[in-house]
Order: C-alpha cells, then sequence, then structure tokens
C-alpha cells in the first residue's frame, strides 16, 4: 500500500482516482462527487483541476456545470485503470473483506467485472466458498457495496458443495472458472 501513496499521491487522490476509475463512463460535477466520496468540494475540486492539467480528466462546461470525465485516450489508462481496480478499488477492498473473514476458504470474482467489460451499472459476481457468511460480513458488503456504487452478487458454497458442483460437466462452477476470473481468496481451481 505504500507504493499506491508514492505513485497515486494523496489519500483523497486514491479514493478520487478508484472512485472514478469503476465509474469509467460517467461526468461528475465536483459537488455531487464529493458527497459520493464523502470528501470536501475545494480539495476535491482543485485535485481534478491538476489531473486535468495532466491530461488524465477531461473537462467540460455543460450549462453552469462544469463536469469530469476521464480521458480514455490518457497514454496510461489501461494500465492506471487495472492497478487502481486492483489496489484501492472493488478488488482491493473485496480481497480485504475475504482475507478478514476466517470462515471463507476461497473466494473469486466472475463474469464481466472480471473481464474489465463492466459499465457503471455493472454489478459485481461474486463466488464464496466456505461457511455462510455471517452478518458482519454481510454489513460489511452492504458498506462496500455503498462506497462502490455497484451491487455485489454472490453466491455462496460450502467446501463440499462447491467441489461437487464444479465437477459438473457444463455447469455453472465448471463454465465460470473456464472463464476469467479474479481471485480473492484461495485458490478456486486447485
Amino acid at each position: 500500500m505504500n507504493n499506491m501513496r508514492n505513485i497515486f499521491g494523496s489519500r483523497l487522490r486514491r479514493r478520487l482516482l478508484a472512485y472514478c476509475f469503476e465509474h469509467a463512463g460517467e461526468a461528475f460535477h465536483v459537488r455531487g462527487l464529493a458527497a459520493r466520496l464523502d470528501e470536501d468540494p475545494g480539495n476535491l475540486s482543485r485535485e481534478l483541476a491538476r489531473l486535468s492539467r495532466d491530461g488524465l480528466f477531461s473537462a467540460a462546461v455543460i450549462g453552469s456545470m462544469k463536469r469530469y470525465s476521464l480521458n480514455r485516450q490518457y497514454p496510461l489508462f489501461d494500465q492506471f485503470r487495472e492497478i487502481l481496480t486492483r489496489t484501492e478499488g472493488a478488488v482491493g477492498q473485496l480481497q480485504r473483506l475475504c482475507e478478514s473473514s476466517a470462515d471463507i476458504e476461497r473466494a473469486f470474482i466472475h463474469g464481466s467485472f472480471a473481464r474489465l467489460e463492466h459499465g457503471s451499472p455493472s454489478d459485481i459476481d461474486v463466488v464464496l466458498v466456505g461457511e455462510v457468511p455471517s452478518g458482519h460480513f454481510l454489513r460489511e458488503l452492504g458498506g462496500l457495496e455503498k462506497r462502490l456504487g455497484r451491487e455485489i452478487n454472490y453466491t455462496s458454497y460450502t467446501p463440499a458443495e462447491f467441489a461437487t458442483e464444479r465437477k459438473k460437466r457444463g455447469g455453472f462452477l465448471d463454465l465460470v472458472l473456464k472463464g476469467k476470473i479474479v481471485v480473492l481468496k484461495g485458490n478456486p481451481r486447485g
């Protein structure tokens, strides 16, 4: 995490970039984004102005509002998106949540989010293997959904159910594990 601080600067910048890369197709006005991130609008405005000067964001005035959006033509757009998603964004946060739960043995993301084909309204599909998630885990997951602005759908299996289901040719787990997944905890294919 220290390396992220060196590369991407302040906590505000990391949160801003993680959120905006998770919602890369959207345009944001400062006050709405500040409310979503629970950050000071003045500090956020200055950060967006700096990132716009650097070319990572584009700014456009629509009516009386200035709206910012990520510049998809930025030379390191795809690399930044992957790094931020895996560290500060959805993947990093889900990974920390799963790692903190001793009841979860394996966890992974599948579907459009794992394939990096997700748009702003896209949900995140997760498979959890272990004991049924506790109330604490589910509350944390709900808080994460709110912070990310995305629905997180999970399918939960006991270790025995997972072993049985993944052997079924053409079954859900067989198809999911043949596709692109992002591992959050353990080895789902092992």
